[in-house]
């Protein structure tokens, strides 16, 4: 990998993603949760609407943190790179419909015996500029 600490505070996106029912549905049934307001327009009416589960918000968050570990720059190799740890902090519900708005942010580098840990992090916000999530993802890459 370059000198990854010379990329601290690179951003990669914003990226759009329209949060549609039916990919709503598809997740909710795939995680096997099988709660109304994620599957059912009725019930959800209750709440204002179907909502996707929490987790959801890796499918639009994925794509900028994509970005950001395929930057050529970086030079990360990918067959030395492991998924360490995430973590999401989350602001709002995601609702069906909604644009959602994502950039990733490589917030800290460590460089740490045969290793080092790349901290990035993802903002999430709805087509109001309101956020929606914030995502800590934390990559283990060996030298």
């Amino acid at each position: 990998m370059a000198t990854a600490e010379n990329f601290v505070g690179r951003n990669y996106g914003p990226t759009k993603y329209v949060v549609g029912l039916e990919k709503v549905r598809e997740f909710a049934t795939a995680t096997k949760n099988d709660h109304p307001w994620h599957h059912d327009e009725v019930a959800a009416a209750e709440i204002g609407g179907v909502i996707a589960p929490p987790m959801f918000i890796v499918i639009p968050s994925f794509k900028p943190v994509n970005d950001c570990v395929m930057d050529k720059e970086l030079e990360i190799n990918l067959a030395k790179l492991v998924h360490g740890e995430q973590h999401f902090t989350f602001h709002q519900p995601i609702k069906v419909g909604a644009q959602l708005f994502t950039t990733a942010t490589i917030e800290s580098v460590r460089d740490k015996g045969p290793m080092y840990f790349v901290k990035i992090r993802t903002d999430t916000e709805d087509q109001d500029g309101a956020l929606v999530a914030t995502g800590l993802w934390n990559l283990v890459i060996r030298h």
